[in-house]
């Protein structure tokens, strides 16, 4: 199902920017306009159909690089185009960066999510180091997880680039990042804090201050 619904967007994609048959669908008509109202390159969302692939597999990455490229892969091409819509440039090196540590952050608040789905996105290696495995979560191995959430959130918080080399929405991207991983430190790597999905407070002052 899950390859299906990929190949639609294919299809749909490949009808927009080809002039053939494009579905009868509310989504991919303002799709189509907005695509067309703002020259938006098909590589972006190519690029973003085949990195979703990944989310078919449900083996854990072997280590953080593969972690860091799916995340990279999977939201870059958004923000890409998003970027494009909102008339600012970014670059490429820094769209990577932000866009790989926006991700990683959302994944690693996205674990009891995904624990309650039977999958895990972490790194074995990492997961190997600590002591944590998928039948261990979120009970007896929820301070092993606590330790790997600090791990990797110190290595996510250090490759994030400071505010004055932002600008806009990639600034903005990045400091909501810094947020969640400074409330991360707070709860010490307790991914399963509910507190963590609550947005930080004073979210959108400091979001709309990310685009000064």
């Amino acid at each position: 199902m899950g390859m299906i619904r990929l190949q639609w967007w294919r299809d749909a994609v490949a009808g927009i920017y080809e002039g053939g048959d494009v579905p009868a669908h509310e989504i991919i008509t303002e799709l189509q306009q907005t695509i067309r109202d703002f020259s938006l390159p098909r590589m972006a969302f190519d690029a973003l159909i085949d990195a979703r692939a990944r989310d078919l597999d449900n083996t854990p990455m072997e280590n953080l690089e593969m972690l860091e490229n799916y995340a990279e892969s999977t939201t870059a091409p958004l923000n890409r185009l998003v970027l494009n819509v909102l008339g600012e440039q970014g670059g490429e090196a820094q769209i990577g960066v932000v866009s790989r540590a926006y991700a990683l952050t959302g994944l690693l608040r996205a674990v009891p999510f995904h624990t309650g789905q039977g999958r895990c996105l972490l790194p074995a290696d990492m997961m190997q180091t600590y002591g944590v495995t998928r039948d261990n979560l979120p009970r007896s191995g929820r301070e092993a997880l606590k330790k790997l959430a600090r791990t990797l959130a110190v290595k996510v918080q250090a490759g994030l680039p400071p505010d004055k080399e932002l600008s806009g929405f990639l600034k903005s991207s990045a400091a909501l990042t810094r947020l969640y991983l400074r409330r991360i430190e707070r709860l010490e790597g307790d991914l399963f804090d509910a507190r963590l999905s609550h947005p930080p407070a004073g979210f959108l002052l400091r979001l709309f201050f990310g685009f000064r």
